[in-house]
């Protein structure tokens, strides 16, 4: 967004260059850029370096998040702090990175919509390879295994709900008698 107005404000949503702070406007603030411009939100290049400025975050954690799986956090050393990640594009298909800072662990409190690589413009909308290395919270965004397992534990919850309604309906209705005198 080059201006803080309503036609910058669209001009950022247009092109996916948002930033979320998910508790308020105090949260710490992240920019994330790249050194080769991108088209709207994808980087057309083999390789490149992104750049998340990070200021109000001294003290705590940023990190890059590749195509849904969180990488190691680094310590935000400074009120201006730089993180730099080279990236490179897969050879079929494109890779998605975002920025996440958390305060005092997770959740993250700031994120940053995501930035794309790809080799050519054909290569736009083909999802890229999962990386190989995972941590045990990487964000269910539908790449990270343990997504499907979560999904798999809801449909069994509602299919037990609905099973229990049916024997539920199934019941002869039990009228407590009365003696009459």
């Amino acid at each position: 967004m080059r201006e803080l107005s309503v036609a910058g404000v669209l001009e950022g949503i247009r092109n996916g260059r948002t930033v979320v702070k998910l508790q308020g406007p105090e949260d710490p603030m992240v920019d994330l850029t790249s050194s080769v411009a991108p088209t709207g939100d994808t980087v057309i290049s083999q390789s490149a370096r992104l750049s998340a400025r990070v200021t109000g975050a001294r003290g705590h954690q940023v990190r890059f998040v590749h195509n849904g799986v969180r990488l190691p956090p680094v310590e935000v050393t400074s009120e201006n702090f730089v993180v730099e990640q080279d990236i490179t594009a897969p050879e079929h298909g494109e890779d998605r990175f975002q920025v996440e800072v958390q305060i005092n662990g997770p959740p993250p409190r700031t994120v940053t919509s995501h930035l794309w690589i790809a080799r050519s413009a054909d290569m736009r909308g083909i999802p890229g390879p999962v990386p190989e290395v995972m941590e045990p919270e990487a964000c269910g965004c539908g790449s990270a295994p343990g997504w499907n397992v979560g999904v798999l534990a809801l449909v069994l919850l509602a299919l037990g709900r609905r099973r229990r309604a049916q024997i539920n309906c199934r019941k002869p209705l039990s009228v407590p008698s009365t003696p009459h005198p």
